[in-house]
């Protein structure tokens, strides 16, 4: 794998930014202080952005099971 640094676009941002890249992550202000590792894994962690769409999706497939299941030789089925 090639390193960043080495592409194009590398270069580009260490000759843009090259005066900053070197310098100390600065501290957080007493106003804003860090947030907690725990706090910051609930911001990030998977949600259900539809809520009821698994549920949804669940009823929608039994409910076509049932209609093949009603359907003698099965016709019009093009699965599920």
């Amino acid at each position: 794998m090639t390193d960043a640094k080495d592409t194009p676009e590398g270069r580009m941002v260490a000759e843009k930014y090259g005066d900053i890249l070197s310098l100390d992550r600065p501290e957080p202000s007493r106003k804003h202080p860090r947030m907690a590792l725990g706090n910051r894994a609930k911001i990030f962690s998977p949600f259900a952005a539809l809520r009821g769409f698994d549920e949804e999706l669940s009823r929608e497939r039994r409910e076509a099971i049932a209609r093949k299941e009603d359907t003698p030789t099965g016709e019009d089925w093009e699965g599920v």
